[in-house]
């Protein structure tokens, strides 16, 4: 078993190997709340039950037999709709034993210093084909169907986020050495740009290749060798194409039938985020308004003060849009949308009449020190973000996307000057390296809390320059 291997490993050096620690394996509270797999163990209930847990921990980390019935998990459906009618409408989840949790969160505390040097021969050896993933009963109606053995991870275990890892980082090899050979032609953006032939997040795939039906048998190949070694099948009905304008009807349909893949003109959203933008961007963005109304018309308005409605603005309404924020720029009439749609719920409620509005929204966004409400102003809030991104493409050069954003978008003349002058400076006393320096904070390193004072010109920065905020950036 794996766990032996541990003990086999270190044993000459046992000196500088830290202890087991299970204190830190106990999933929180928060957490069990969250999936309610399991009733919370913290703090407070260790005099009762950390005695017994320790000493059991040891014994399976001694080679002792774990059981089946500490691996036996229950599978629960939940719909996804009202109705479900096709099994892919129901939400799978799994219970699990604590214990069981605790003993896979050890063993990830374990393995995530070494992950990064840690390879699919080394991994092989590591997990010699005793993996036990137990049984499980799904429950269906109330009953208990009979017992099943599974044979790959099962969700939500700690170890699976390696196994994916290491197994895309198996996939990645394939596609890179296919390219190696020529095979493989990826996209590049701009000349000297870097060659991508895949992106990879988790276990979602995009793959950058050129449209031809040789490229596609290559395509097929790889995947057909990755899924003979891992057992991973490629879905068909959420894999897609979408072609260049200038790639012609014919060569598309006779992709779709090599591979057996629908073409699509748009790939709609990912991670909450539309993948593709174009000139009616108000159109790509308008799902973040009808998130807002659609909380909206939960709430019931009249039950709240003001000072309830201002509360639910702050914290709920004004965050929906957060995360897309983070990394594009809202349209201004989304934004105007938004801003309106929380103004009316604050002043008007679910009142069908207009109420008298007492005070500007620009007034309202200003800090309670300065006699506003303090709410965050959605145009500041965007660029606060965005400057956040500007901040990681100067700190950070040797990232993908910093690669290919300098590549596709080249560097200015400006830039370029900059960058001759600062090799004329002569060496820093500290012995330290050159770092970029964010001015609104004491400690250098960029805050979104810190670009959003300073755009609202709340935070007095001393600079010698006054022409914009961009000269703030530098020390």
């Amino acid at each position: 078993m794996q766990l032996n291997f541990f003990s086999k490993l270190h044993s000459k050096e046992d000196d500088i190997i830290p202890p087991f620690s299970i204190r830190g394996a106990f999933p929180s509270v928060k957490e069990n709340m969250r999936d309610n797999l399991v009733q919370p163990v913290d703090e407070a209930e260790w005099h009762i039950v950390g005695k017994d847990l320790v000493s059991y921990v040891r014994e399976v980390f001694n080679g002792a037999d774990v059981g089946n019935d500490l691996c036996k998990s229950i599978i629960t459906l939940i719909p996804k709709i009202p109705c479900p009618e096709v099994i892919s409408q129901l939400r799978s989840t799994s219970l699990v034993p604590i214990v069981f949790k605790i003993l896979m969160k050890v063993i990830t505390n374990r393995l995530k210093p070494i992950m990064s040097h840690l390879n699919a021969d080394t991994q092989a050896s590591f997990i010699p084909g005793n993996w036990n993933s137990g049984s499980s009963q799904v429950i269906w109606n109330g009953s208990f169907s009979n017992n099943f053995f599974l044979t790959r991870v099962k969700r939500g275990d700690p170890l699976s986020f390696f196994f994916f890892f290491l197994c895309m980082q198996c996939l990645s090899h394939g596609i890179n050495e296919a390219v190696t050979q020529g095979l493989w032609k990826p996209i590049r953006f701009g000349r000297g740009g870097p060659a991508l032939p895949h992106l990879f997040f988790v276990d979602d795939l995009i793959l950058f290749a050129e449209a031809l039906v040789p490229r596609m048998d290559v395509i097929k190949g790889v995947s057909n060798h990755f899924r003979k070694y891992s057992d991973e099948k490629v879905n068909v009905e959420k894999t897609s194409f979408y072609f260049s304008k200038n790639v012609g009807m014919d060569i598309i349909h006779a992709i779709s039938e090599c591979s057996g893949f629908s073409h699509s003109t748009n790939l709609g959203k990912y991670l909450g985020v539309p993948l593709l933008r174009g000139r009616k961007k108000y159109s790509l963005f308008k799902y973040l308004e009808e998130k807002i109304c659609n909380r909206l018309s939960s709430w019931k308005a009249s039950a709240l003060s003001f000072a309830g409605r201002l509360t639910l603005v702050k914290s709920i309404l004004l965050y929906i849009p957060s995360y897309a924020m983070q990394t594009v720029a809202i349209p201004e009439k989304t934004r105007e949308k938004i801003e309106m749609h929380c103004r009316n719920f604050l002043w008007d409620g679910d009142s069908k009449a207009r109420k008298i509005h007492a005070m500007k929204w620009k007034n309202m966004c200003r800090p309670k020190e300065e006699g506003g409400l303090g709410i965050r102003c959605m145009r500041k809030m965007n660029n606060a973000f965005l400057l956040k991104a500007c901040w990681k493409l100067i700190s950070t050069p040797a990232s993908l996307w910093v690669k290919v954003a300098r590549s596709k978008y080249n560097i200015g003349y400006q830039w370029k000057s900059l960058i001759l002058l600062t090799n004329t400076l002569p060496p820093s006393s500290s012995l330290e390296p050159d770092r970029p320096f964010w001015m609104s904070s004491s400690s250098g390193v960029f805050m979104v809390a810190s670009a959003y004072a300073a755009l609202g010109g709340i935070l007095e920065v001393k600079s010698t320059h006054n022409s914009s905020l961009w000269n703030l950036v530098w020390k």
